[in-house]
């Protein structure tokens, strides 16, 4: 039997050591001599993991190796050059058919596996495009509503000015009225607020200046504050006007024991502005 073929060289750590160590030759002379007294090579990875392999798949047919050699009858193994030649080739012979059929097998599950890998790397492909496709799809969703929003809030703005706009038209011919007396009857308010006007505008009692409506903006107060707030509505504009112009000129018109302070009606939203 070959030294490689030997029992002791197929442990593992014996096995490992010898590959790692300087391989055995036969003495050598010259330049080749001074090669080898040099440090040996450490083995790659490569080497030492094919090393482990094999030592690894020969741990179990050592039980096949020791029934291939003939024991003889004192119970010792017999390594005579004729019976060892045979036997150690069958056992080589059996060795290398059972690691192809191995590597056959192996072949075919790598290859099974591989492909359920590649598919599987495929479907993972195909949920990361849908994805991307459905987030790009959202961003543009989200931008579109940014753009609706800016839209709308623009639009808010316009409709908001039409309508205070529409309000004040409607208000024209209002006229806000702070601190007036409250003890006289709802009924007596308009005679109360047209001597009012006369006052403020200077005109005789011939002219009537009596508001179309008058009623309280603010609810009654107790009989210790009588002032309240009114708001009228003048027969036209024009009328609304000069009242409004007289007030101003006068600045601060008493008018029966107190000051009432008349100015435009306007919408809450103009009013919050300015």
């Amino acid at each position: 039997m070959p030294p490689s073929l030997h029992r002791s060289d197929l442990s593992s750590h014996g096995a490992l050591q010898r590959c790692n160590a300087v391989s055995v030759l036969p003495p050598a002379r010259g330049p080749e001599a001074r090669i080898r007294s040099e440090a040996p090579r450490p083995l790659s990875a490569k080497s030492r993991h094919a090393a482990r392999c094999v030592l690894l798949i020969s741990r179990p047919l050592r039980a096949v190796w020791r029934q291939c050699i003939i024991p003889t009858r004192s119970g010792a193994l017999s390594r005579s050059r004729g019976k060892e030649g045979p036997v150690a080739r069958l056992f080589l012979e059996a060795l290398f058919t059972s690691l192809r059929d191995d590597l056959q097998v192996l072949k075919k599950d790598l290859s099974v596996d591989m492909r359920e890998v590649r598919c599987y790397l495929e479907d993972i492909g195909n949920r990361v495009s849908a994805v991307e496709v459905c987030e790009a799809r959202q961003d543009e969703e989200v931008q579109w509503a940014h753009q609706e929003v800016l839209h709308l809030q623009e639009q808010h703005i316009e409709i908001q000015a039409q309508a205070e706009d529409l309000e004040n038209q409607s208000q024209k011919n209002y006229v806000h009225i702070r601190e007036v007396l409250t003890h006289a009857e709802e009924s007596d308010l308009r005679e109360y607020i047209g001597a009012l006007f006369q006052y403020i505008v200077g005109v005789t009692k011939d002219i009537n200046l009596k508001p179309d409506r008058v009623h309280r903006v603010d609810p009654p107060r107790p009989e210790e504050a009588p002032l309240a707030d009114m708001l009228t509505c003048a027969h036209d504009f024009q009328m609304k006007e000069n009242i409004l112009h007289k007030a101003r000129d006068a600045h601060r018109v008493r008018f029966q024991d107190h000051i009432p302070v008349s100015y435009q009606d306007l919408s809450a939203i103009t009013l919050q502005r300015h």
